[in-house]
C-alpha cells in the first residue's frame, strides 16, 4: 500500500451473514496519475488487492475535487461486503 501513498491503519473482518472485510488506510501523499497503472500491474494476480487499489484511486479523484475548508483528508475506510462502501475521513488542518 505504501506505493499507492497509503499505510494500513486497521483491518476488520465481519463474520456475520453476509461476511465483510473493512480496511482503514491512512493517507500519506498524492501520487501522479500515471503511476496508478504501474501500481495496478503489480496486483494482477491478487483480486482483493486490485479491488482495494481501484477504490483508493477513485478516492484520490474524489477528495481532490472536494473543497473542505480547514479540513484535510486523513484516511479512507473501504468496506467490502454485499454492499461495498468507501468512507473518507477529514480532520481539522491545524496548519491554517
Amino acid at each position: 500500500m505504501k506505493e499507492a501513498a497509503y499505510s494500513i491503519a486497521a483491518f476488520d473482518v465481519d463474520l456475520g451473514i453476509p461476511p465483510a472485510i473493512s480496511l482503514t488506510l491512512n493517507y500519506e501523499h498524492t501520487i501522479p496519475e500515471e503511476d496508478h497503472k504501474k501500481i495496478m500491474t503489480t496486483s494482477d494476480d491478487n483480486r482483493l488487492l486490485s479491488v482495494v487499489l481501484r477504490c483508493l484511486f477513485k478516492t484520490d479523484a474524489i477528495y481532490t475535487s472536494l473543497q473542505m475548508g480547514n479540513f484535510k483528508f486523513v484516511s479512507v475506510t473501504i468496506h467490502l461486503g454485499l454492499i461495498p462502501d468507501i468512507r473518507l475521513k477529514f480532520a481539522h488542518n491545524n496548519e491554517s
